[in-house]
């Protein structure tokens, strides 16, 4: 009996023991295991400390921990409509991280006392920098989405950054031999400058998740160096905001912190990429979607504000928004939302029902939307989706694309809806054929009928397209009727992939052939 008490105090037993815990924690509800790790951690972790095995102790657990946060901030997406559940769970895996962080902390100073009296190798302590910028950036990133007014406190981890910028010029890498950890340091230190840089308000709580990913998986490619170059234009201030967002390309570090610049440009390279990769394959790659659970159209939202941001930009609203009043009917679908637009002021006339038309209240105006507040249970809104809108005031429906969307209580939900035009316009294209003959009747259907919606332009010649999915192809040329009128027309670039359509950029062409009338 006393044999066994002995081992179980051993400290290869109690490492055993944590992770059969920590196992047992992965298969539990995110915040049950989250709660339960958390409070054994804690009192362990003091035993630990009092042994001087602190940091032994953090190291052998931590990929287990990382794997029990990472499955909450999977479910996290998951969930994010709920924003009851979404509560719950950020009120478990923010204190877990914020723990983490502090133990971290302890354990590295007291580590760094212990190597300044004995001496000896320092690779446990470059990885415990390492984890604690990791649980640094957890801890800022489950803190922006419980408030997404916060901004990343560089005075947190400074002493982490200088520690970290020794490793840089050599000074601790000479202590620790072959075995240094300075590149997992390194991409550490890599990981909060961009997650600062692209966590903003203007992002959802699952396109902030999504951005995170996105994040650890382009963070290797950041580029850092002591010194400014065409390579490495941002630098660190002194403030303690984000080193990025107002980053400052020539002055100078002031002489009480050491310099610190980094560059971006593989990063933004790589985005560019990965956007033309969503557009052409129409999914979203597993590293970033395992369980295939990301709308393409909000992906690409993702990857066009990360480079805006990437690339040194301020993104900002493009018109003010105005509080306001009143009810609007909304109608989703491509199909639908054609029909009522070919009506146009004799929608509210139709008799016919659509079985996708709902009622909404406006909570705001601006110069280019509208944000409107759903009822409980309309599960159809999401980030990329179109939908046409009718005012009271107005004859026809308008067309726009949905932008944002934020929980509220009570299952309701608040959409912001960019509006593409107030005079939508329905058309039919019709593929060209080889002998400029537009349409033949016969047996087999030989070309395409495609029904689209014309956003009207600037000028009579130039005008986009809406379409039910990727239909049209760059390039090429079709028929176009509207109403009793037809012309030819060039289609110049794919503009956007949303949810449910394809936007189009199309000018004039000049016609060949005299075409026959074809009513829409």
């Amino acid at each position: 009996m006393f044999d066994k008490l002995f081992r179980r105090e051993r400290a290869d037993s109690m490492q055993q023991q944590a992770e059969a815990i920590l196992q047992d924690a992965l298969s539990m509800p995110p915040m049950q295991g989250l709660g339960n790790v958390d409070a054994w951690l804690s009192d362990r972790f003091e035993k630990a400390l009092q042994r001087q095995s602190g940091i032994r102790l953090l190291l052998g657990l931590d990929d287990l921990l990382r794997q029990l946060v990472q499955g909450a901030e999977r479910t996290l997406l998951s969930i994010y409509t709920n924003p009851t559940k979404t509560t719950l769970l950020l009120q478990a895996a923010l204190p877990f991280s914020s723990h983490l962080q502090s133990m971290y902390s302890q354990a590295l100073q007291q580590e760094a006392a212990t190597m300044a009296k004995h001496g000896g190798q320092n690779a446990a302590l470059q990885s415990a920098i390492a984890n604690c910028l990791f649980w640094s950036g957890k801890r800022f990133l489950l803190q922006f989405l419980q408030s997404p007014q916060q901004t990343f406190r560089w005075d947190q981890v400074q002493t982490l950054h200088e520690y970290a910028h020794k490793l840089e010029v050599g000074g601790l890498e000479r202590l620790s031999g072959n075995s240094s950890q300075l590149p997992a340091v390194r991409r550490q230190l890599a990981y909060l400058l961009l997650l600062s840089r692209s966590l903003a308000s203007d992002l959802n709580g699952r396109q902030t998740l999504l951005a995170d990913r996105i994040v650890e998986q382009l963070s290797p490619m950041v580029m850092l160096s002591q010194h400014h170059s065409a390579d490495t234009p941002f630098g660190l201030p002194g403030d303690n905001g984000p080193p990025t967002v107002s980053a400052d390309r020539h002055a100078p570090p002031p002489p009480s912190q050491q310099a610190l610049y980094f560059g971006l440009g593989r990063c933004v390279t790589e985005l560019q990429s990965l956007e033309q990769l969503l557009l052409q394959q129409q999914h979203v790659p597993a590293r970033l979607d395992p369980n295939g659970e990301i709308d393409i159209a909000e992906a690409l939202t993702v990857l066009r504000s990360l480079r805006m941001r990437w690339s040194g930009k301020q993104v900002t609203r493009k018109a003010k928004r105005i509080v306001a009043s009143g009810e609007v009917r909304v109608i989703y679908e491509f199909p639908p939302i054609r029909r009522v637009i070919s009506l146009r002021d004799q929608a509210d006339k139709h008799h016919g029902h659509e079985p996708t038309q709902v009622k909404a209240h406006i909570a705001d105006i601006s110069a280019s939307g509208l944000g409107l507040l759903l009822k409980p249970g309309e599960q159809w809104a999401r980030i990329g989706r179109l939908v046409g809108i009718k005012q009271p005031d107005t004859p026809c429906w308008s067309v726009g694309i949905v932008r944002r969307f934020a929980a509220r209580e009570g299952a309701a939900a608040l959409i912001g809806v960019q509006v593409l035009a107030v005079n939508p316009e329905s058309v039919r294209l019709v593929e060209k054929s080889a002998d400029s003959k537009w349409e033949r009747i016969t047996e087999h259907d030989v070309y395409r009928n495609i029904l689209a919606i014309l956003i009207p332009g600037p000028d009579n010649k130039s005008f986009s397209l809406l379409t039910p999915g990727k239909v049209l192809m760059p390039g090429h040329e079709y028929g176009m009727a509207l109403g009793s009128q037809t012309q030819e027309i060039l289609v110049r670039d794919l503009l956007e992939v949303g949810s449910d359509f394809a936007l189009y950029q199309a000018t004039t062409a000049t016609p060949h052939n005299p075409i026959p009338s074809i009513s829409n």
